[in-house]
């Protein structure tokens, strides 16, 4: 009997397929992956038999059809997206070949029986799964249903690979697309380093560039959690035969098993006086081998005078010295969010001003959740833009598997207690957590999470913190507010006494909360920081649990915050309220503070 691999039926292998991508048919653009065209090629199937799949799988209600413009195409063409019962069923099919019996042979030649899940874990993706069943695994995978063993075929081809992504909507990063233009054109410089978090537009940005300059041939490889150097050397073998240099494609057909030293010799020849881009995209989802690899190269690349190699990484990844970077030989380029001007191109043209100017503060301009937001439900009232945020099914689903998926369970955790706080903090605040530690915090910065500010601070990333914060059970959050009121404590900060009573405040604790700001409002005001003072009253105004006498201790400090903003009207009212009276200051302040962090 056959092996789930090899029944898997063509409907199966196009669900399967279209499962791994999310959009929206309101933006009126799909991924070419969605297409008829982009089925056959990515699902392995002859495209004459498309057209039946998608209509037996829209008929089982598992897919929509949609006409809209497709990325790189000046026309609309039909698109396909499963729906809700479609990606559960996709997920079942995964499930199912998970389990599928494989024979492995791995670099030393040793051959063993396993499963894809023994080999890989349960995290394994689907296109990894898809691409296993195809009989095209990076690594050797060799079905037993024959009752032999034989070589698996050769690796995908390089024409998934090897190809510069289309851009069809690149909006801003004007400077960024500047120095990397310059960058590519510049014959010194050898090596191009591109950072930044999960869909900033790192590749996007890229592919524009690459667009501008126009200049080589580009070897374009997009690379997995799983990947080989073997894999690596049949792609890039195709790549260079093109180019009439034949030595590496040579070596990895004419034998089974390849030394990697000596297919590393071999591409040195045949990269000697060509003149191409080298772009590694997802390289931080490499294995440590290809790391070797790009260290390997550093030392020789000016032996390569007409190639410039681009890597595109989520981490900064320590692979070059100072001195490559001081020498120019390296240049770094970090992607971030757009600018409020670029970022409300991208802002659903239903909202106000006001509320996209919030969008833009809560996404921090990152394109692919501006576009995510946009796919919301109109299920809420419009003004709850931070709710409406973290509860769309596309931002949720693109942060889960892109973001807090590939993070250990102690980053996690310095996550959460990082949530909690809305201003910037020593690291030591967030050692409150035993799992927590420096190098903890260093793995979070590298992968762009956390950032510095003003040299010994941290912060989290808005959209991750409000992520993060939202999906916290309630005891955890007030275990962790309280756990960071002692640790802002203890740091010694100066003027942490807001933060303090702020962290007391969305932990429940109001009349400790007032406590801790009244203790300390005179050197609030000698300072004159009544700012602080005035946003940790507004939110006590509102708060259960104090004490009368609190309360009018309370009232009378912002009768002194009114007086040093020079408003003795409102002033005078709270000091009348102090004293016992009935007012109606309560509908004066019209300014809005976020509530709950510090």
């Amino acid at each position: 009997m056959g092996s789930a691999l090899t029944q898997l039926t063509v409907d199966e292998k196009v669900l399967l397929h279209l499962s791994q991508f999310i959009f929206d048919p309101d933006d009126r653009e799909a991924p070419l992956e969605a297409t008829q065209d982009g089925i056959a090629e990515a699902a392995g199937i002859n495209a004459t038999h498309v057209p039946r799949s998608v209509q037996n799988l829209r008929k089982k209600d598992l897919v929509v059809e949609h006409k809209l413009q497709v990325a790189g195409s000046d026309r609309r063409r039909k698109a396909y997206r499963p729906t809700e019962e479609g990606y559960r069923r996709a997920h079942e099919i995964k499930d199912r070949l998970l389990d599928a019996e494989v024979v492995v042979v791995d670099d030393t030649g040793t051959v063993r029986r396993t499963t894809l899940r023994d080999l890989h874990g349960s995290n394994v993706s689907t296109a990894q799964v898809l691409a296993s069943a195809l009989a095209a695994a990076p690594v050797p995978l060799l079905d037993l249903s024959s009752g032999r063993i034989t070589p698996s075929p050769s690796p995908l081809s390089a024409s998934l690979y090897n190809k510069v992504p289309q851009v069809s909507d690149f909006v801003g990063r004007k400077k960024e697309l500047k120095r990397l233009t310059t960058a590519l054109k510049d014959p010194q410089v050898r090596l191009v380093v591109v950072t930044g978090i999960a869909g900033i537009g790192k590749t996007t940005l890229v592919a524009k560039a690459l667009e501008k300059v126009r200049r080589v041939p580009t070897f374009w490889y997009r690379l997995h959690e799983w990947e080989t150097l073997r894999n690596l050397g049949f792609v890039m073998a195709e790549f260079l035969s093109r180019l009439d240099r034949n030595g590496l494609k040579a070596y990895m057909e004419g034998q089974l098993e390849h030394d990697v030293a000596t297919a590393y010799e071999i591409v040195q020849k045949d990269l000697e006086g060509v003149e191409a881009v080298v772009v590694l995209d997802d390289f931080d989802k490499a294995p440590r081998s290809f790391l070797g690899l790009i260290r390997s190269f550093l030392p020789h690349l000016d032996r390569f005078t007409g190639i410039t190699f681009v890597v595109v990484t989520r981490a900064a990844i320590p692979f070059f010295s100072q001195t490559d970077r001081v020498e120019g030989r390296v240049a770094e380029i970090v992607v971030e969010g757009l600018p409020e001007e670029d970022a409300r191109r991208l802002v659903p043209s239903r909202l106000d001003k006001e509320r996209a100017a919030e969008v833009c503060r809560m996404t921090e301009g990152h394109p692919l959740l501006l576009k995510l937001f946009g796919t919301t439900e109109e299920s809420g009232p419009e003004e709850d833009v931070e709710g409406r945020f973290v509860h769309s099914e596309g931002v949720h689903r693109f942060l889960t598997e892109e973001i807090l998926s590939s993070l250990s369970q102690s980053e996690r955790r310095a996550l959460e207690a990082a949530s909690v706080h809305r201003a910037p903090i020593p690291p030591e605040v967030l050692f409150v957590d035993t799992e927590v530690d420096h190098d903890v915090i260093d793995a979070l910065r590298r992968r762009l999470l956390l950032r510095s500010v003003g040299g010994r601070f941290i912060e989290l990333v808005d959209f991750v913190r409000e992520f993060v914060y939202q999906r916290m059970r309630p005891e955890a959050r007030r275990d962790a507010h309280l756990a960071a009121s002692r640790a802002v404590e203890d740091a010694g900060m100066p003027w942490s006494g807001w933060m303090v009573a702020q962290h007391l405040l969305a932990a429940g604790e109001a009349e400790q909360a007032a406590d801790v700001l009244l203790s300390r409002a005179d050197r609030y005001l000698e300072a004159g920081k009544t700012e602080e003072l005035a946003s940790v009253l507004r939110d006590l105004d509102g708060a259960t649990g104090i004490a009368d006498g609190t309360r009018r201790r309370l009232a009378e400090l912002r009768a002194v915050v009114y007086e040093r903003a020079g408003d003795p009207r409102r002033a005078a009212e709270w000091r009348r309220r102090a004293g016992g009276e009935e007012t109606d200051v309560a509908v004066e302040d019209a300014t809005p503070v976020r509530r709950g962090r510090a």
